[in-house]
């Protein structure tokens, strides 16, 4: 996952500009003394310059000398330069042709050594007085790219945008499915506008509606039919049906404006009912939609008459490719189409994956795709060694119990599902098993059955479903890609299972099925301090801590006691987003003392950085992230940020990360009402003229009474 640029591209081309200079300098002596540039002589110093002016340090990354095999020869090379799921480069020496070392780095990745989740998206190779880029397409790597780039020392500051990857910026080609994600949302919010007007306004985050009933009747009706839309617009770029572009020839060719609307309740209705159910004498297309079960077309809606606008705003969508969204973004941009505000900002508001990956990679992530790559790359690894562990993926339960639209949980099983993928491919391969699989839902085991939210308010429940089963699809199509047909899904028999309810008012035990393997509790909770809590999230906090005085804590606390409660009858870890505070002052005992008792240790933590809000009009918020296990292994990890908004720098821990978020003693600071020492007075707070009373009868004021205040000794 990219991480934050350092550099911004002016400061990248100024960089450029330098290195040019310095190595055509180098070059031209090279020419003069009649000296040979070979590759292994000077490659590591030009990839290690070349990488610096993105902000790359290459020492630290060990990216050089990466072992590989060959696939012309079966035997063991070394690659030049490699950063995993990134680039590959390959040096030649001086006057070289670059297509032998193009088609070096190509035999490399087709060797098998390279597995499936580092298969980078770059080649990058140079004989130091030319270079050549190339965007692989990943799907087919060896047999086609998506562009190819040729061009001399001299000319490297005019192609910044091709290179602009290595800075962890994403070039146009690079950052595809955002940007279609974001196109996909401004379609959303031309179809609400031409069916609401633009006045139409809805809160969302933590001011949205939390029961339908709460909903203004119109805007909850056109919330349904966006969502409805959105599954047949996704259904016929993705393959959902048999017919292609089904649906498009629905509204196209089968509907006026004035027709519209009811023909959109009857493809409803015919897409709830299974096919042995239906009206003998239903017109073709309506009789070749699937059944689809599930609850996304349960309910009977009331017409939506359509006008000539709301249905050219349809038909648009409809000329979209909905295939290239990333649905685990679409979740949040299409949560805010109802709010006036983000939809006068273009729909340009969505959780960022790499900050969701900060969560739920050290927690469960991280670990198993290491665990994954090992018993892939490893050739002598035996078959049911790795069908054990693609079992043992789905054992294990995955919550998120502050949901909102989804955004972790999609991005969780998104990324369990290429692990899975992974191991699926490599048991075929280990098998011999070269064809198409026609049983692959034999082969297939992870399900979005395994995933579970929680959610206060309805919309985004609804949302979160919805987008679950879009992102089970697109998985399911990457592994068609790999094996053969993908597994059929229609009707929906297998959901995740998303509860609409109060997380604080659920048994958390019963809400969850034990695992056979681990579960996994993560998310972003409400951020609710003391000063803006209601009188009921007050009550629903003494509920869930079973105490009267909750002092300071922060209502973002009852998930980690809910947490707790759950956890002492099974296995599984837990992290949160949270507000830095947690990690400060008055509430660190309160909070910690009961998790250290309880036997967790913090697996991962990552100090304040600044966590953007979906909600429009919110201000970032400074949090931190932490997480819990009950492991003794593997050593704790800390990371922290220079600023707030740059970009995590690891911290190496020798002990443990104690409730301070520091490498140190697991100390908790206790408040007191008396100094520890004899030797030190109490402190006083003293006169704060912060207010005056007018004294009825006289013109002049009452100071405030003067306050002595007894603090904790440092």
């Amino acid at each position: 996952m990219l991480s934050d640029p350092v550099f911004d591209r002016a400061t990248i081309r100024h960089k450029l500009i330098e290195f040019k200079i310095r190595w055509r300098g180098h070059i031209d002596q090279w020419k003069a003394e009649n000296r040979p540039a070979t590759e292994s002589s000077h490659d590591q110093q030009f990839w290690g310059d070349l990488l610096a002016c993105f902000g790359v340090n290459a020492r630290d990354l060990y990216l050089y000398q990466r072992s590989a095999k060959r696939a012309s020869t079966g035997h063991t090379g070394k690659i030049d330069m490699f950063i995993p799921g990134k680039v590959i480069g390959e040096a030649k020496s001086l006057g070289i042709d670059l297509d032998k070392a193009h088609e070096q780095a190509l035999d490399y990745l087709l060797g098998g050594t390279i597995p499936n989740s580092q298969m980078p998206a770059y080649v990058l190779c140079s004989n130091f007085e030319t270079l050549r880029i190339t965007r692989l397409n990943r799907d087919y790597v060896g047999d086609s790219a998506e562009w190819d780039v040729t061009f001399d020392l001299d000319e490297i500051d005019e192609h910044l945008e091709q290179l602009v990857f290595l800075a962890d910026y994403e070039t146009s080609a690079y950052h595809e499915e955002e940007q279609a994600s974001l196109e996909a949302s401004r379609l959303m919010v031309e179809l609400f506008r031409a069916m609401n007007g633009d006045e139409a306004d809805e809160a969302v985050g933590d001011e949205a509606p939390t029961t339908p009933e709460e909903e203004d009747e119109r805007v909850m009706r056109t919330s349904v039919y966006l969502t409805r839309i959105l599954f047949l617009l996704f259904g016929d770029d993705a393959g959902l049906w048999d017919t292609p572009h089904l649906f498009t020839t629905f509204v196209r060719n089968e509907t006026t404006p004035e027709s519209l609307g009811p023909q959109l309740n009857e493809l409803f209705r015919v897409l709830n009912t299974p096919e042995d159910k239906r009206p003998k004498r239903l017109p073709g297309t309506l009789a070749k939609f699937p059944y689809v079960n599930g609850a996304i077309f349960a309910e009977q809606l009331d017409p939506e008459y359509f006008d000539y606008a709301m249905r050219e705003a349809l038909l648009n969508a409809c000329d979209f490719d909905w295939s290239k969204i990333d649905v685990s973004v679409f979740g949040s941009l299409f949560q805010l189409v109802k709010s006036k505000e983000a939809r006068r900002g273009d729909g340009e508001h969505y959780t960022s994956k790499t900050n969701i990956l900060k969560t739920i990679g050290p927690l469960f992530l991280d670990e198993l795709r290491a665990q994954a790559d090992k018993l892939v790359s490893n050739p002598a690894t035996p078959v049911r060694k790795l069908e054990e562990f693609r079992d043992s993926l789905a054992a294990h339960i995955f919550c998120d119990p502050a949901c909102g639209a989804g955004n972790f949980l999609l991005t969780a099983y998104k990324e369990l599902r290429r692990i899975e993928t992974d191991l699926i491919v490599a048991i075929r391969q280990r098998r011999g098993e070269t064809g198409m699989s026609l049983n692959i839902e034999w082969e297939q085991k992870l399900s979005i059955g395994q995933f579970y939210g929680f959610e206060l308010n309805w919309w985004p429940a609804k949302i979160a479903e919805t987008a679950m089963f879009l992102v089970d699809h697109q998985a399911n199509k990457e592994l068609a890609n790999a094996v053969g047909r993908p597994p059929q899904r229609l009707p929906i028999t297998i959901t995740a299972h998303i509860v609409h309810g109060n997380a604080l008012a659920l048994d958390w035990t019963e809400a969850l099925p034990k695992a056979v393997g681990e579960t996994f509790i993560f998310g972003n909770p409400p951020f609710i301090g003391q000063d803006t809590r209601t009188k009921q999230q007050l009550e629903e906090m003494k509920a869930v801590w079973r105490r009267k005085n909750i002092s300071r804590l922060d209502y973002v606390t009852c998930w980690h006691i809910k947490s707790l409660d759950l956890f002492s009858t099974r296995n599984g870890r837990f992290a949160f987003v949270t507000t830095n505070s947690i990690t400060q002052g008055e509430q660190v005992p309160l909070l910690f003392g009961p998790i250290f008792a309880a036997g967790w240790r913090i697996r991962f933590a990552h100090r304040t950085f600044s966590w953007d809000s979906d909600a429009p009009g919110k201000a970032s918020v400074h949090c931190v992230i932490v997480g819990f296990d009950r492991a003794h292994e593997p050593r704790p990890q800390l990371w922290d940020y220079p600023n707030v908004s740059s970009a995590p720098v690891a911290v190496p821990v020798e002990r443990v990360i104690n409730a301070y978020l520091v490498d140190g003693p697991n100390v908790l600071v206790q408040k007191m009402t008396s100094p520890i020492s004899c030797e030190i007075k109490p402190a006083v707070l003293g006169v704060m003229s912060r207010d005056v009373v007018l004294a009825p009868a006289r013109n002049d004021t009452v100071p405030i009474q003067e306050v002595s205040v007894q603090t904790a000794c440092h």
